[in-house]
C-alpha cells in the first residue's frame, strides 16, 4: 500500500513539472563577432539553459551583455513562441562565452532563435551548424556586417553549414592577389569545405539545420543569387533622356568601384577599423550595379538610375576617404570641398531662378528638388558629430548636385524658355507643407526620406520655387500616409491592397503623354511591387 502511494505521489510531482523530459535542457552553438581594429573574426559560444519557471530571461554577467543583445534574447524568445505553446512554463538562461569584456549587438539573434527552438522541440542541433543574422519578431532574418570574416572563421573551427541572411552571399575581401568580390555560396565549398546557405527566415534555417548535408544542392542556391527583375516594359520616346542618364550613371558607378578597389589595394589605411565597412560598401555597390544593368535592360529606367547613383555614392565615399585620408590628416579637405560645392550650388540656383519651361517642366522641377536636397545636405554637415556622417552628407550633396545639373541640362533644351510667375502655386504648396508637417509630427518613428523632402519643401518655398515645394511636400505627405497605412499589416494584406490599386493607377498614367516622371515613378513602384510578390 505504501509503495503504491509513493508511486502515485511521484507521478503527481512529475506531472506538476511542465513536460520536463520533452525538451533539451542545455545546449550550445558557436557564434561569431568581428574585431574591427584587427580586421578579423573571433568565435564565441552561446549556451542556453532551460529550467522550469515563468517565462523569465536571464543574461550572463561575465562578460557583460549589452542592452541590444538583451533585446535580441527577448525577440528570439518571442519568435520561439510560434513553435512551442508552453513557453511561459520555463525560464531561459543565456550565456555567451567570449574574450570580450562586453558582448553587444544583434548579430547572434538568428543563432539564438535557432538554438532555442531546436531545444524546445527536443531536437539536438548538429555541432557542425551555425549561422549569423539579426532576428526580427516576424521570424525573418536581417543583415549583419562582417559576413566574409565570420564565415571564414566558422570554417576554421569545423563548421560545415553556415547560414547567412538572404542577399548577403556576395562579399568583398582583400585576398593575397588583390581585392575581389566573391559569392560565398559558390566560394566556401571550394576553398573552405563548408556550405554557406542564404536563409530569409527561421523556418528556412530550421529546415537546412537538420537536413542531410549531402542533399543540399549548391548549384540551385548559386542560381538564386541573381537579383529579381520583373518582365520588361515598353517605354515612350519621351523617356529617352532618362535612358541616357541611367546608362551614364551605370558606367560611372563601375568606374568609381574599380578606382576604389585599386586604392584599397595600393594605399594603406591610417584607420584600419573602417576596412570591413569599406568592403561592405563596395559589395553593396557591386550588387546595386548588377541590378541596375538588369533593370536598365528591362526599361525600369528610374530604378536603374537610382541603383547606379547609390552605388556611385558608396564607391566615391570609399575612394575619397582612402585617397585623401579624410579620417586622418586630410580632414581639412572636407571644408575646402564644401566651400567649392556651395559655390556650384549657388550658381545653378541662380540659373534655375531665371528660367522656366512648360515643355520640359518636370525635368526642371526635378532639378530644383535635387539641388535643394544638395543644398540642405551641405548645410547639415557641420551639425553632425560623426566625421563619417559628415563625409556621407557631403557625398550625397555632391551626387544630388550632379543630378540636378543633368536634369537642368535636359530642361534647357526646351524651345519655350521664359521667366516664370509661380505665385498661383503658393497656397497649394503651403497647404501640403502643413499636411506633411502634421502627419510627420504624429509619427513615432522618424524617417530620413520624409524628413529630407519636408525640409526641401520648406526651403523651396522660401526661394519662391512653389512648384518644387509642392512636389516635395506632396511626396512627404504621401510617404507619411503610406508609412501609417502599412503599419501592423502583413505582406499578404499589403499585396492585396496593391493588387487593387496598381492596374487603375498604371492605366491613368499610361494615358498621359506628358507625365514623364509619373511614368518613371509608376515603373519604379511596379518594380518593388513585383519584387514583393516574388
Amino acid at each position: 500500500m505504501f509503495r503504491r502511494a509513493h508511486m502515485f505521489l511521484l507521478l503527481i510531482v512529475l506531472l506538476s513539472y511542465p513536460t520536463i523530459f520533452a525538451i533539451i535542457e542545455t545546449a550550445s552553438i558557436p557564434i561569431f563577432a568581428v574585431v574591427e581594429s584587427e580586421n578579423k573574426a573571433v568565435a564565441a559560444k552561446l549556451t542556453i539553459r532551460i529550467a522550469p519557471g515563468t517565462g523569465k530571461i536571464w543574461s550572463s554577467v561575465e562578460p557583460l551583455v549589452g542592452t541590444s543583445t538583451q533585446h535580441t534574447e527577448k525577440v528570439a524568445l518571442k519568435v520561439a513562441k510560434n513553435y512551442f505553446k508552453d513557453i511561459n512554463k520555463y525560464d531561459y538562461f543565456f550565456q555567451i562565452d567570449s574574450n570580450a569584456s562586453v558582448v553587444e549587438g544583434p548579430s547572434a539573434g538568428a543563432a539564438m532563435a535557432l538554438l532555442l527552438i531546436s531545444m524546445l522541440q527536443n531536437k539536438e542541433l548538429p555541432e557542425y551548424v551555425s549561422m549569423t543574422g539579426q532576428i526580427n519578431e516576424d521570424g525573418t532574418i536581417g543583415p549583419v556586417g562582417g559576413i566574409f570574416l565570420k564565415a571564414r572563421k566558422a570554417s576554421e573551427i569545423g563548421i560545415k553549414l553556415f547560414m547567412i541572411p538572404k542577399g548577403e552571399a556576395y562579399q568583398t575581401y582583400r585576398f593575397e592577389d588583390g581585392i575581389k568580390t566573391v559569392n560565398l555560396v559558390e566560394y566556401a565549398p571550394k576553398h573552405w569545405g563548408m556550405y554557406v546557405i542564404e536563409v530569409s527566415d527561421i523556418d528556412e534555417a530550421l529546415k537546412y539545420a537538420f537536413m542531410d548535408l549531402n542533399k543540399i544542392d549548391i548549384n540551385a542556391h548559386i542560381k538564386e543569387q541573381k537579383p529579381f527583375v520583373p518582365k520588361p516594359i515598353t517605354v515612350s520616346y519621351a523617356l529617352e533622356p532618362m535612358r541616357k542618364t541611367a546608362n551614364e550613371y551605370i558606367s560611372e558607378a563601375k568606374a568609381k568601384i574599380k578606382y576604389a578597389e585599386e586604392l584599397l589595394n595600393k594605399k594603406p589605411l591610417s584607420n584600419t577599423e573602417m576596412l570591413s565597412q569599406f568592403f561592405e560598401l563596395i559589395t553593396q555597390a557591386k550588387k546595386l550595379v548588377e541590378e541596375a544593368e538588369l533593370l536598365y535592360d528591362a526599361n525600369y529606367l528610374y530604378s536603374a538610375a537610382n541603383n547606379a547613383y547609390i552605388a556611385k555614392i558608396n564607391a566615391t565615399m570609399v575612394s575619397d576617404i582612402v585617397e585623401y585620408d579624410l579620417l586622418g590628416s586630410g580632414t581639412n579637405n572636407l571644408a575646402v570641398w564644401k566651400n567649392m560645392l556651395s559655390k556650384k550650388i549657388s550658381s545653378l540656383e541662380e540659373k534655375l531662378g531665371k528660367f522656366y519651361t512648360m515643355e520640359k517642366a518636370e525635368w526642371l522641377i526635378a532639378s530644383k528638388q535635387r539641388l535643394i536636397w544638395a543644398k540642405n545636405a551641405l548645410e547639415k554637415i557641420d551639425t553632425e558629430v560623426s566625421l563619417v556622417k559628415r563625409i556621407r552628407n557631403y557625398e550625397y550633396a555632391s551626387g544630388w548636385y550632379e543630378i540636378a545639373s543633368d536634369f537642368y541640362n535636359i530642361a534647357a533644351t526646351a524651345n519655350d524658355a521664359f521667366v516664370p510667375d509661380m505665385s498661383g502655386l503658393s497656397e497649394k504648396a503651403a497647404s501640403y507643407i502643413m499636411k506633411a508637417q502634421s502627419c510627420y509630427s504624429s509619427m513615432t518613428d522618424k524617417d530620413e526620406d520624409i524628413e529630407r523632402r519636408l525640409d526641401a519643401a520648406r526651403t523651396a518655398y522660401q526661394l519662391g520655387w512653389y512648384d518644387a515645394s509642392l512636389f516635395d511636400a506632396a511626396s512627404a505627405y504621401g510617404l507619411c500616409k503610406a508609412h501609417k497605412e502599412t503599419a501592423n499589416k502583413t505582406a499578404l494584406q499589403l499585396i492585396e491592397r496593391l493588387n487593387s490599386m496598381m492596374p487603375e493607377l498604371s492605366s491613368e498614367i499610361d494615358a498621359c503623354d506628358a507625365c514623364i516622371f509619373s511614368k518613371l515613378y509608376i515603373a519604379h513602384a511596379s518594380y518593388y511591387y513585383e519584387s514583393a510578390k516574388h
